[in-house]
């Protein structure tokens, strides 16, 4: 039993001249008592005899620490009191009074006060805890700030390896006069922390303290919740607007977009970019581009460090090794690599590199350690010799060993110097496992760093520092508390020194919860309270280890949240690959026998999840089966929650790919209403913006423009800039079908912008390529290459390959409109072929008078074999240009697809100057007057305008054609229709490039002003 007994001097003059520090004193105590294990089993007149109910090693520390509050709280107030000792000893002893008797007489023999005591025979028990000096048979216990040692003391010992910090050194100096080059360091060690602070000294050393915060460190070691993590986590978001002066004015604007996104990125938030990681390979460039720069004009290399490369995934290195192309030609660079294998990754295999292996220590190294956390203390050689072998030289492994001696009373402090207690004890009876090392270390923590270190077992994938404070804050622990405990922990190599927090050691979860007993269990609770307020925080980076940890804490009510969050999130993004994983989610917990609450739900979610994937994937026919077999037959009491409204959403789009678009509106509109009555607004944007493309589909069109601007307008108040963008987009095409191309260029705008800023690449491509459409349609066709080109290079870098043909194709008719057909057909040979390339060719053989060809071409493009058309509501379908325009109205042609009419009507034209004229006739009668022609048609005065041109120049028999209408009566129909388009136009210079510059409609008024129309 260990006693602990307290004497106030002075106590009855004390109690009658300030009660109230008595009873402030006393108070302390009750507390001390309540929190601890410990009891008050004697008090008489100021004297205090305590018990601590557990002597184990484990314990001490948790003891001392009691004393020590005890001493402190009298020492705060020591000059209100006469004075006061304390004095610690371990009896077999349990009557109180004799106990008692003993200890007082014991301090009857001490000169000195205010101090806490200890019997000289007790060393080897409490030596290893605290400071100690020695006033005859007794031990003075000093408070110190931190047992074993310092800060200062840890960073001298890793940098004992003074020839491999030489020869890192001289390296990087040796490029500071080369010219343009990129030198390539391997560090090879399997023990990370010393190579860090290697590392660290050198470039400090080398490169002075300022510019060293410059460095970027890219750790690849780090939990990565996506491929290129380690870039954005290796910036210094306080550096990006710095970084801004050393670029040149041309990119400067385009960086400070990118700067935004990888600040958005670095904090985590959910950044719904569809290309994420061509976006980061992009946006860190220009970061390494500045960095670059400004290591340039300071006249140092720029140096990179890129920490446990064998952990890098192919991608990463794949981009990491463009970046050393790109910018090695201009600028001098230092690329350090620290890997545990010897060689270099294979994208970087047939560079030249210097290597610098660093060994496990060395027995001088390993005495070394202990000299300089130790000042002045001589060691047994023999106990070097057992610690070197039993370590490997294992840098932490030794630290644990020495820690565990010091602890254990083998040295003490006497005064200013260390001594060795065990003499005798060679070899030393320690646990010979570097695991049983460790695991002996963590278990004498105190209470508090095995809290914080617990929590870092449980928590370190999921919480970043700053909300790893927050939590400790929830547990009762004050931030500086929580601060200097994770200093401690990575400075002991208990957490790896990097900003993961990273146990060095995973595998001592279990013991630690076993031994820290019922306070693991309020840990886990109040981490399961803390983990459901903050749940959104976490997610999307978060997600798979967020459901691990909740499975490992047997709580699981939050999974329906998470799965809704992240199906959204991976199908906004079209990360179909994660989707996917997590719509097998709930099966794969099922069949592991883990169960989970609202089972009824998650298979709600999960089965609107499928069907969105479905659509997303183009896997038309397993929806409609998904559709009949599973939602139409299923037994959910459809009810007004947001899961039910999600369904009707999806259920919306389904049945606008199956070309039901009344069926889609009535689904759009169930889904609106239960998303406004549950003030789900980003949800009830999402449900107008599904309406207005049903409405759009049914040729409802302004209709369908109202409810675009009301996602637009709704989703720009809650700050949902994918549904701000897609509404932009919808309003522009709606607005083209109007005829209002300055409006619908102005939306075209305002979407790119907000495509650009935020990632929605695929958007930012399809709205970019609609932008050249319109300049085509207004005849601005050299304005149109230009885009086309600047899309087709978009579309390269963003690996978004299935658009490059189309736009191929739009740009070779832009040429042949402008009457450069040698490139024009030089282009469209390069193409697969298909029905829009034929069409197009078509038009610049008629354009040449070779209608023959051009009805030869037609006819082929009618005969192909033609996938049913396909439209898709969240996807852009690049079948043809007109599939992302013309085809998002159903009402435009027989068979719902544009580009068919286009060459039906085409086709009649042409056929009739090969000798087919009453076939060529009927057929442009048949569009144009005998079926008649959808309200908006955008290409009306086009179909009447080829309709006059065969009734106007060629000869007409009336006897061979049934029906015929009078040529002049169709040239007004053309030029009506014409106008009423025209006048839409906001912009007076597009209604006079619409009329003027494009090339039938230039055709169309010419002919207008020579029958006197006009």
């Amino acid at each position: 039993m260990i006693y602990l007994y307290i004497e106030i001097y002075a106590y009855k003059q004390l109690l009658k001249i300030s009660p109230s520090l008595i009873e402030s004193i006393n108070r302390q105590l009750t507390k001390l008592i309540q929190e601890r294990e410990i009891a008050v089993v004697k008090e008489t007149n100021g004297s205090f005899l305590i018990s601590f109910n557990n002597e184990q090693d484990a314990e001490l520390d948790n003891i001392m620490d009691s004393i020590f509050i005890l001493y402190n709280m009298l020492k705060k107030r020591s000059r209100h009191l006469h004075g006061f000792n304390l004095y610690i000893t371990v009896q077999t002893e349990k009557n109180p009074e004799t106990v008692s008797k003993q200890m007082q007489d014991a301090l009857l023999s001490i000169k000195e006060e205010e101090g806490i005591w200890i019997h000289k025979k007790h060393t080897a028990l409490f030596a290893g805890l605290r400071d100690v000096s020695q006033e005859g048979d007794y031990l003075n216990i000093k408070l110190s700030k931190k047992s074993v040692h310092t800060e200062k003391q840890m960073l001298k010992v890793q940098k004992i390896k003074k020839q491999d910090l030489e020869k890192l050194i001289k390296t990087i100096s040796r490029v500071r006069a080369k010219p343009p080059k990129c030198n390539i360091i391997l560090l090879h060690s399997s023990q990370n922390i010393l190579v860090k602070s290697i590392i660290d000294y050198a470039l400090k050393k080398r490169v002075g303290k300022n510019l060293y915060e410059y460095i970027p460190f890219i750790n690849l070691s780090a939990f990565i919740p996506y491929n290129l993590y380690p870039l954005v986590a290796s910036i210094k978001p306080e550096l990006l607007p710095r970084f801004k002066r050393f670029l040149k004015s041309p990119i400067t604007k385009s960086y400070e977009i990118k700067k935004e996104f990888l600040s958005r990125l670095y904090n985590e938030k959910a950044v719904k970019a569809d290309s994420l990681d061509q976006d980061i390979f992009y946006a860190y460039h220009m970061y390494l581009k500045a960095y670059c720069e400004m290591m340039n004009q300071k006249s140092f290399p720029a140096i990179i460090v890129c920490n446990a490369i064998e952990s890098g995934t192919e991608l990463f290195f794949n981009f990491f090794s463009k970046y050393i192309s790109d910018f090695s030609q201009r600028y001098r660079m230092v690329i350090i690599f620290t890997s545990a294998k010897p060689d270099l990754p294979k994208d970087f295999s047939k560079r030249k590199y210097k290597k610098i292996a660093i060994e496990p220590l060395s027995l001088n190294e390993t005495q070394r350690c202990f000299q300089i956390l130790y000042p002045k203390l001589t060691l047994p050689h023999g106990v070097i010799r057992q610690i070197h072998k039993l370590s490997a030289g294992n840098y932490h492994v030794i630290l644990h060993y020495i820690y565990y001696l010091s602890r254990n009373g083998k040295i003490r402090r006497v005064n200013d110097r260390y001594e060795w207690v065990a003499q005798a004890e060679i070899p030393l009876k320690i646990p010979a496992y570097r695991v049983m090392i460790s695991w002996q270390y963590i278990k004498s923590l105190k209470e508090e760093e095995k809290i914080v270190l617990y929590t870092l077992y449980l928590t370190h994938k999921i919480f970043s520092s700053h909300l790893l404070i927050r939590f400790l804050e929830n547990l009762g622990l004050k931030e500086k508390s929580s601060q200097k405990h994770l200093a401690y922990l990575k400075h002991t190599a208990l957490v790896l020194p990097t900003d993961e927090n990273k146990p060095f050691d995973l595998g001592f979860i279990g013991l630690l919860k076993k031994n820290l007993g019922g306070q693991s269990n309020f840990i886990r609770r109040k981490l399961i309270e803390f983990l459901k307020e903050h749940l959104y925080t976490l997610l999307p980076y978060r997600a798979i280890p967020l459901i691990k940890l909740l499975q490992r804490l047997e709580d699981l009510s939050s999974l329906h949240d998470i799965l809704r969050w992240m199906l959204q999130y991976t199908m906004d993004t079209l990360s179909l690959k994660h989707a996917k994983f997590f719509l097998k989610l709930p099966s794969g917990l099922a069949k592991h026998k883990i169960h989970y609450t609202d089972k009824e739900i998650v298979d709600l979610t999960c089965n609107t999840g499928n069907l969105r994937y479905l659509l997303l994937t183009a896997q038309i026919k397993e929806a409609q089966k998904f559709v009949t077999q599973t939602i139409q037959s299923s037994t959910f009491s459809y009810t007004a929650d947001p899961h039910h409204a999600d369904l009707h959403l999806q259920l919306s789009r389904f049945y606008l790919t199956e070309k039901f678009p009344d069926r889609a509106i009535a689904e759009a509109k169930k889904a609106a209403l239960y998303f406004q009555e549950l003030s789900f607004t980003e949800k009830m944007n999402e449900s107008y913006l599904a309406l207005g493309q049903a409405l759009l589909a049914k040729g409802r069109i302004f209709e369908a423009l109202d409810y675009f601007e009301f996602a637009r307008k709704f989703s720009s108040d809650t700050g949902n800039s994918l549904i701000q963008a897609k509404a932009y987009h919808f309003k522009a095409i709606t607005l083209f079908f109007i005829g209002n191309y300055s409006q619908s260029l102005t939306n075209l705008l305002s979407g790119i912008e907000l495509a650009e800023n935020f990632g929605f690449r695929r958007l930012q491509l399809v709205s970019q390529f609609i932008k050249a459409r319109i300049y085509f349609d207004l005849g601005l066709y050299e304005d149109a290459i230009t885009l086309l080109e600047q899309c087709l290079t978009f579309a390269r870098s963003y690996a978004l390959q299935e658009s490059c043909g189309v736009i191929k194709a739009w740009t070779a008719r832009s040429y042949g409109y402008r009457s450069e057909y040698k490139p024009a057909f030089a282009l469209l040979n390069t193409l697969d072929e298909n029905s829009e390339i034929l069409y197009f060719q078509a038009e610049i053989f008629q354009f040449q008078n070779q209608s023959e060809k051009a009805v030869k071409l037609l006819t082929k493009a009618q005969h192909l074999k033609q996938k049913p058309p396909l439209f898709l509501s969240e996807q852009f379908i690049w079948e043809n240009g007109f599939s992302l325009l013309e085809d998002r109205r159903f009402d435009l042609s027989e068979n719902r697809n544009a580009l068919m009419q286009r060459i039906k009507s085409f086709k009649a034209y042409c056929s009739c100057f090969c000798g087919n004229l009453k076939q060529g006739l009927n057929e442009l009668h048949t569009i144009t007057i005998r079926e008649k022609l959808p309200q908006y048609e955008p290409y009306a005065h086009f179909y009447y305008f080829l309709y006059y041109l065969i009734l106007s120049k060629c000869a007409v028999p009336k006897d061979d054609v049934s029906e015929i209408a009078d040529n002049l009566t169709v040239l007004n129909l053309a030029l009506k229709h014409l106008q009423e388009r025209s006048t839409t136009i906001d912009e007076p210079r597009h209604r006079i490039h619409y009329i003027s510059k494009n090339y039938w409609n230039k055709l169309l008024f010419h002919e207008a002003k020579q029958n006197k129309l006009l």
